[in-house]
C-alpha cells in the first residue's frame, strides 16, 4: 500500500523541489515588473513601430549605434532615442534619454517609469525632453497629451 502524507510533509517536498528548479532568467523579471509599472488603464496605448535593436543594420560599420524605438498611437508618436549609457560605481548602468513627441507640443509633462522608480520630465518649445538617470531594464512612458494620456509598451533597454 502506498505512503500517505501529511500535508505538512508534502507542503515540505513541494518546497524542496521547488528550491533546487531554475531561477527565473533576470530578463523575464524585468519584463513582468515592466508589465506590472502599467497602471495608466484609461489611456492610450502606444505601441512600438520600429526598433533599431531589431532593423537590419547593413552596412553599418560604427562600433555602436545609438538605438531608436518609434511609439505610434493613431496621429501620436513618440521616439526614444538612448543618447549614452554609464556605469555607477555601483555597476549599475544608467542612461540617458533624448524623446521627441510628434505632434511637437510645448510643456507637456512625460513620465519615465524604470527599474529605478520614476522620472519626470516635460518637452520644450519643439516637442524634445532629455532624461538623465534612467536605470538599464525595462521602460515604459506615460506622455499627458492634451488629448489625453497616452502610455508606451514596455521596452528594455
Amino acid at each position: 500500500m502506498a505512503e500517505h502524507l501529511t500535508d505538512d510533509e508534502l507542503q515540505a517536498v513541494l518546497g524542496r523541489a521547488l528550491a533546487v528548479s531554475d531561477p527565473v532568467p533576470p530578463a523575464m523579471v524585468d519584463v513582468a515588473k515592466g508589465l506590472l509599472a502599467w497602471r495608466g488603464i484609461d489611456a492610450a496605448l502606444a505601441r512600438i513601430t520600429s526598433d533599431s535593436a531589431v532593423e537590419d543594420l547593413a552596412g553599418v560599420r560604427a562600433a555602436t549605434v545609438a538605438r531608436t524605438v518609434l511609439f505610434t498611437v493613431g496621429a501620436v508618436e513618440v521616439e526614444l532615442t538612448v543618447a549614452s549609457a554609464t556605469r555607477t560605481t555601483s555597476g549599475a548602468v544608467e542612461l540617458t534619454l533624448d524623446g521627441q513627441l510628434i505632434p511637437d507640443l510645448e510643456g507637456v509633462a512625460v513620465t519615465i517609469r524604470h527599474r529605478g522608480g520614476e522620472s519626470r520630465v516635460v518637452s520644450d518649445d519643439i516637442g524634445a525632453f532629455t532624461a538623465g538617470g534612467i536605470a538599464q531594464g525595462p521602460v515604459t512612458l506615460v506622455v499627458d497629451f492634451p488629448d489625453g494620456p497616452v502610455t508606451t509598451e514596455s521596452v528594455i533597454l
